[in-house]
């Protein structure tokens, strides 16, 4: 029988604890999402007044560059997080190796798990949301346990087993704690960028990055996607730690 998890509570003040320690050797790997951001943002403000084809060519290549940092970031901080959670007390540093090694590995689980729970909601809502929770640990095997492609998926669902419910408690409610830190981090930014170029032109740009408009704004856009950069650069390690830690509980119980 499958033993229980890491309670709610613990799990949240230990992540939080181990996101405060190791806040600035992740910081250094996570900042890269903001360097993407910039990579976007450089394309949006130069590519403004050129052709639409000049445009296109410009900005496909921009989103191409920032995949790939973020790609190689997310592999690499993600395999530290995952070493430095299961022995905290050995010196670990990051390896850039990895993000290297596993780039494309990563881009096709990635790819397969994004199929599966497409499928699923393509069906019904429950369907996808079952499997969203059911293969959410496929990165995690593949990068801890080199599990690749449709088997990386097999044995996120294979760990699962038993502690659905359990594993989509904790998910949404760590999922709901960063997205609250993120919302909050989102709004200081806004308001700070707004004492330097006018509290109405925020709100012209808030108005704009929620409306359904065909109207292309490359400075709004560019601005968006720094905001979202810096944010992610602070929180995404945040949100991985927690994912990490449910995902190691997970294999203590089947252990157990």
């Amino acid at each position: 029988m499958p033993q229980p998890l890491l309670p709610v509570g613990e799990l949240i003040s230990s992540g939080w604890d181990r996101f405060l320690a190791d806040g600035k050797r992740n910081l250094e790997l996570s900042v890269r999402f903001l360097l993407s951001s910039v990579v976007i943002f450089g394309s949006a403000f130069l590519s403004q007044n050129m052709p639409l084809t000049g445009q296109l060519f410009v900005n496909v290549t921009a989103i191409l560059v920032a995949a790939v940092i973020n790609v190689h970031t997310m592999v690499t901080l993600t395999d530290f997080i995952l070493r430095r959670d299961a022995d905290p007390s050995k010196p670990n540093e990051p390896s850039l190796e990895i993000g290297r090694k596993l780039f494309w590995p990563f881009a096709l689980v990635a790819v397969l798990q994004a199929l599966a729970v497409l499928g699923g909601l393509a069906l019904f809502v429950i369907p996808g949301i079952y499997l969203s929770v059911l293969f959410s640990y496929s990165i995690l095997m593949l990068i801890e346990e080199d599990r690749r492609g449709l088997n990386a998926l097999a044995s996120s669902a294979d760990l699962i087993k038993g502690h659905w419910w359990g594993v989509f408690g904790r998910s949404l409610v760590s999922g709901v704690m960063v997205g609250l830190l993120i919302s909050v981090s989102t709004l200081i930014l806004l308001i700070v960028v707004g004492l330097f170029i006018g509290m109405d032109k925020i709100f012209n740009f808030a108005t704009y990055a929620t409306a359904d408009t065909s109207v292309a704004n490359p400075l709004a856009d560019g601005i968006q996607a720094l905001i979202n950069g810096i944010v992610s650069s602070i929180f995404i390690p945040l949100a991985i730690i927690y994912q990490v830690k449910i995902f190691h509980s997970l294999k203590k119980s089947r252990n157990s």
